[in-house]
């Protein structure tokens, strides 16, 4: 039998996906304990209940930061049903989307 992933065991555990998928994302997908961790310390959050949102821009060694955290994404961003960008930056700094169904 294969090893649930950390998203699979909190789901099993009965969190929210919205609030299982923010604990994954936000403790870099390190394991079920740091995610655990974080859900309890944000369990109060005022938008813990809300759909995870994937950052805008690269998300690794990029300039995500250089966006401003006003900025609110776009349906073209989020791809709600339609299918998933995928930000991928390239040995030169250059950014590129692909577009994958779900």
């Amino acid at each position: 039998m294969a090893e649930l992933t950390t998203l699979e065991s909190l789901l099993e555990m009965g969190f929210e996906r919205n609030r299982a998928e923010k604990a994954v994302a936000n403790t870099g997908n390190q394991g079920i304990e740091q995610a655990m961790d974080w859900l309890m310390e944000h369990e109060n959050d005022p938008d813990i209940d809300e759909p995870y949102v994937p950052p805008v821009g690269n998300v690794l060694g990029g300039e995500a930061d250089s966006q401003s955290s006003t900025e609110q994404p776009t349906l073209a961003d989020t791809a709600e049903g339609q299918g998933m960008l995928c930000f991928m930056g390239d040995t030169q700094g250059h950014d590129s989307v692909a577009v994958t169904s779900l």
